[in-house]
């Protein structure tokens, strides 16, 4: 999807609903879209935060997400939005108080989360962080 398509912010902008803070993007009817609003634009749908990230900041590097910095899920202010890796996405939810269990210091089996032992990926639009000395033992196990 080209963002720099002049039609395309044209009709962008005309979904945008700005209050003091955040901004929302509208149904056509107006309506405000609360949950992770989508875009739809010549048959290809992407979140409305990425759509106004692209327009108003610029690419986004390879490898990053659009992070909520106000962490409200309806939300599409460019001031709001940041591209950072899942890693740093996670760090900042547990900052914010989001994520209470990225709190724990250690696994289930007792091994410390260090940046050295532990794995941060997207599950279902969340951080989510594993073991990586319980992953070597569950792949071990299943080579046995």
């Amino acid at each position: 999807m080209k963002t720099s398509d002049k039609s395309i912010h044209t009709v962008f902008k005309k979904r945008i609903k700005k209050t003091d803070g955040c901004w929302y993007f509208t149904k056509l009817n107006g309506e405000i879209i609360n949950e992770y609003p989508q875009f739809m634009w010549q048959g290809v749908s992407m979140h409305a935060s990425r759509v106004s990230y692209l327009m108003f900041n610029g690419d986004i590097p390879d490898g990053l997400k659009v992070y909520r910095s106000c962490h409200n899920s309806g939300c599409i202010n460019p001031e709001h939005l940041l591209a950072v890796s899942e890693r740093d996405m996670a760090v900042m939810a547990v900052e914010k108080g989001k994520n209470p269990s990225a709190l724990k210091t250690h696994c289930l089996r007792g091994h410390e989360f260090t940046e050295e032992n532990t794995r941060v990926r997207m599950v279902n639009g969340r951080p989510n962080r594993s073991c990586k000395a319980c992953v070597k033992v569950l792949a071990s196990s299943r080579n046995q």
